[in-house]
């Protein structure tokens, strides 16, 4: 029985670790991609337990993920091996990239600070700091909150699509690492003009808002 119960958690802990470190080499396979100036599209990836991933700290995540990935390669091989010096080398390896990667991590995220760390061609955006400094500046002047480029999207379903949905108006904030987009509105009685509704709400993020295109259809 205690054996049953050694493999059911080698099987678990094994999984883990081989998945997270599949994870890591992901990210550190687009590395250089962010490096050049290029886009993740999933990014940025809040995290309420934590610091955001974006494309300015998308370099030094993708540190302390290989460093916590290695780390736990070593530690798993020294169980199964029995090795406790490799152990105690994968426990040190977690805990420097802890030490070297986080805290850059939170100062890039706020202030974007140290430049070398972040992308070159990010390296003049605003940190979370400065960015809600300019947001109080700009609602107490009675302006929306950015000046973001917004895009206002007008989507309908493609000839050959199977399976059809009606027309919708949308608007997406461009900025890399904003998330914004309003929600998708169609025409309906509350909304008779469904792309003046969605330009309403785009106003309260951005003063610049461009459109409407047509992606789609």
């Amino acid at each position: 029985m205690h054996t049953v119960d050694v493999d059911w958690w080698l099987l678990v802990g094994g999984a883990f670790t081989f998945g997270f470190a599949g994870f890591a080499g992901l990210q550190l396979a687009r590395l250089p991609r962010v490096w050049r100036g290029g886009t993740v599209s999933s990014l940025p990836w809040p995290n309420a337990r934590g610091p955001e991933v974006n494309h300015r700290s998308f370099p030094v995540f993708v540190g302390f993920a290989v460093s916590l990935a290695g780390g736990a390669l070593l530690l798993f091989v020294s169980v199964l091996v029995d090795a406790d010096a490799l152990g105690v080398i994968g426990f040190v390896c977690a805990m420097v990239g802890v030490g070297v990667f986080v805290p850059p991590w939170i100062l890039i995220n706020a202030i974007n600070r140290p430049r070398v760390l972040v992308p070159p061609s990010r390296r003049r955006q605003p940190g979370w700091w400065a960015e809600r400094r300019a947001r109080r500046g700009r609602r107490a002047s009675g302006l929306p909150v950015t000046e973001h480029v917004v895009e206002v999207m007008d989507v309908r379903p493609p000839l050959d699509e199977k399976h059809p949905y009606g027309p919708y108006f949308v608007a997406v904030c461009s900025a890399d690492d904003c998330g914004w987009s309003s929600d998708p509105i169609g025409r309906d009685e509350a909304h008779p003009d469904p792309e003046r509704s969605v330009r309403e709400q785009a106003s309260r993020h951005s003063s610049t808002i461009t459109g409407p295109q047509r992606p789609l259809g």
